[in-house]
C-alpha cells in the first residue's frame, strides 16, 4: 500500500490507530524467563506466542 492508498483508508476508517515510538516498544517489560513461565502454560496461545 502506498501512502496516498493509507491515508485514504485510515482517515476514513472507525478503528481507533495509536502511534507508538520504535524505541517503545522494542523495550521489554519482562524476563525470558518469566514469559516463559506464566505465558507458555497458557495452553495454545501461550505456546504459540512464546
Amino acid at each position: 500500500m502506498n501512502m496516498p492508498e493509507g491515508i485514504s483508508v485510515f482517515n476514513h476508517s472507525a478503528v481507533a490507530l495509536w502511534e507508538v515510538s520504535r524505541d517503545t516498544y522494542r523495550q521489554r517489560l519482562v524476563s525470558w524467563a518469566e514469559l516463559e513461565r506464566r505465558v507458555c502454560p497458557a495452553g495454545l496461545l501461550g505456546a504459540h506466542l512464546i
